[in-house]
């Protein structure tokens, strides 16, 4: 399995703070390096990318001062044009396996992904505990439609199987959806008949880094 982290914008209230992944998570570690110890640690054999594009001078000389051999920084050198979509089309490479796409300022833990299973195909990871802007509808088991004000909320991280994995690359190397947010690639692929399940999860505590 391929992992996308898409950490090429700037979390929103915190610009002067510069790039999301080296914002502090703890007093040891910024948000890439906990990102990639729980993702490597849960999923050994992974391809990671990191996209970046904001602050990318400093992005950039953290990459060069701790390479990793499985986690490879890719430039959105358009980062501040267009939306999510784009910056998963400069990805399309890795587009021939499944995938897993994780937005760049969560919090991850082991336990969100404890019963999470490849074999179930195509998955949104869904939080009813925290608020977040987006949510979706679910009916029979699967995710009928994503948007704004919906409870069943998003948690910004989804699962492309590989049976599922042409038609995204499909849609997300269409340059009428390069201005997409990754929910609305997902509602695409949904309307096209194709069964995406949620993945339940239950954290009470914000998903984003905090302020430090």
């Amino acid at each position: 399995m391929n992992i996308v982290i898409l950490g090429d914008k700037y979390q929103k209230g915190m610009k002067s703070r510069g790039c999301i992944g080296l914002l502090p998570y703890n007093n040891s570690n910024n948000l890439l390096q906990h990102q990639y110890r729980i993702l490597s640690s849960i999923f050994p054999r992974c391809e990671i990318v990191y996209v970046y594009g904001f602050d990318q001078k400093r992005i950039y000389s953290f990459f060069k001062k701790n390479p990793r051999k499985n986690l490879t920084p890719v430039f959105n050198r358009n980062h501040d044009l267009y939306n999510s979509c784009f910056s998963l089309s400069i990805c399309k490479e890795l587009f021939s396996d499944d995938v897993l796409i994780v937005h760049g300022g969560l919090k991850l833990t082991k336990k969100i992904f404890k019963k999470f299973n490849t074999d179930l195909g195509s998955q949104v990871f869904v939080n009813k505990k925290y608020h977040n802007d987006i949510g979706c509808i679910i009916e029979n088991k699967n995710i009928k439609n994503i948007s704004f004000d919906l409870t069943n909320y998003i948690y910004d991280i989804y699962y492309i199987s590989k049976n599922n994995i042409a038609l995204f690359r499909e849609l997300v190397i269409d340059k009428q959806n390069h201005n997409c947010f990754m929910f609305e690639i997902i509602n695409k692929i949904i309307d096209s008949g194709v069964a995406v399940h949620p993945h339940h999860i239950e954290l009470e505590s914000s998903t984003k880094i905090a302020c430090k």
